[in-house]
């Protein structure tokens, strides 16, 4: 069977930022629930979002966006403290062609794609009402509930202190939340959709979800134990839950998802029949070095992430909520170590820095799960399973000569 590597131009996401903001710009202690959700639906009305900390006295009838002179002029005549100066400063990174998420006080999410730079309220605009600086958006993409986002998009929600704004900084978070906006709005997407493998499977889980895997784990395993509800406490921070059996000691766990585990804090607890570990950060040798080192413990067991994802693959549930972001599948380019060494062998050739790729159309550079093609540009991730394209200048020639490189090299005979 002829395969080929899947091509896609992103260029509109790669230029963006993502920004997640609070849009609370008011004293929450003057308001009850009811008012600021009918500001929150009033700005997504009026397409608008912005910040607080509104003076009168300033910029009078004149229509100001926000630069680093006007910055510096807001920040003389109000003093809001550090968190009014971090909100400022990145509401001066935002432009044109960014997009916002904001979740409003009915549990409704909203992406939108911004439309032009921070302006200050001057003119007391009633769209802008309480607010100092603000943008405005060319469309929001409701959704009726954080359940319907990315699970990884969804942790950045969940936190408990929303600052007044926050960029988005992981590339992969990026391209998700631009993908759920264009979904909605266009019915398609750009965007490839993320594979799910072993080395990655935790960053597409959110807590709970991962809580609910090793559950499943430790239920495939010990089958007369059941789970003891109440023991699911938020407030317990040694134990997720805790499971009984009428003929033996509890079994309990500790699930951290991009977090350490300190094993020697649990070496103790005896009284447990089996305590599971798992940690989303440690990899297959992590969990062999661990073990070795804990093995006298005989109620201590780490689980590996081969052996969660095993669970992963059979857990359907799962696979229904994580929806149309993910994939199960393995990426057309499985060693790129042995890619390149094909690649080699047909002209093309290695360079370690990125400012050298420029030099040689048929040139390419390894970093991580990423490989390069004659520009930074144009590149294959693992991590989505596809070529990419990331800006409007990389020539249509330059894509057709690496897609044919690497359908040759993955068709290539035994």
């Amino acid at each position: 069977m002829h395969r080929e590597v899947k091509y896609c131009d992103i260029s509109e996401a790669d230029g963006a930022n993502c920004w997640i903001v609070n849009l609370l710009p008011f004293n929450k202690a003057e308001c009850g629930d009811g008012e600021i959700l009918s500001y929150q639906l009033s700005c997504i009305k009026n397409k608008i979002f912005g910040m607080g900390w509104q003076s009168e006295h300033l910029f009078k009838n004149r229509s100001v966006s926000l630069n680093e002179e006007n910055r510096k002029e807001y920040t003389k005549y109000y003093d809001g403290g550090s968190a009014m100066e971090n909100a400022l400063k990145n509401y001066a990174n935002i432009k044109a062609g960014d997009f916002v998420m904001i979740r409003i006080k009915n549990s409704h999410v909203y992406i939108g794609k911004i439309s032009e730079k921070a302006k200050y309220n001057s003119n007391n605009i009633d769209e802008a009402n309480r607010m100092s600086w603000y943008c405005r958006v060319e469309s929001w993409a409701e959704f009726e509930s954080s359940e319907n986002l990315p699970s990884e998009i969804r942790g950045r929600l969940s936190q408990r202190r929303q600052p007044t704004v926050t960029r988005v900084a992981s590339y992969r978070q990026k391209l998700l939340m631009i993908k759920a906006y264009q979904t909605k709005i266009y019915g398609k997407s750009t965007i490839p959709t993320v594979v799910i493998g072993k080395n990655n499977f935790c960053r597409c889980l959110d807590y709970k979800q991962l809580e609910d895997l090793v559950c499943m784990y430790i239920y495939k395993r010990n089958k007369n134990y059941i789970l003891l509800p109440s023991s699911c406490k938020i407030s317990q921070q040694k134990y997720e839950y805790t499971f009984l059996s009428p003929d033996d000691h509890p079994i309990s766990c500790q699930v951290k998802n991009q977090s350490e585990i300190n094993i020697d804090e649990y070496v103790g607890d005896t009284g447990f029949k089996r305590i599971y570990i798992f940690s989303g950060i440690w990899s297959e040798d992590a969990v062999r070095q661990k073990r070795e080192e804990y093995k006298k413990y005989t109620h201590i067991e780490i689980i590996s992430p081969a052996e969660l994802y095993d669970e992963l693959k059979e857990f359907t549930y799962l696979h229904e909520a994580l929806g149309d972001y993910y994939e199960f599948s393995e990426p057309d380019i499985t060693n790129l170590d042995t890619f390149a060494a094909d690649i080699t062998k047909n002209g093309w050739s290695a360079v370690k820095e990125q400012d050298e790729l420029s030099k040689n159309p048929e040139s390419f550079l390894i970093k991580g799960d990423t490989i390069y093609f004659g520009t930074d540009k144009l590149w294959y991730w693992q991590e989505i399973n596809a070529l990419c394209k990331s800006a409007g200048d990389v020539s249509d020639e330059a894509v057709r000569a690496v897609k044919e490189i690497i359908d040759k090299t993955l068709n290539k005979k035994s």
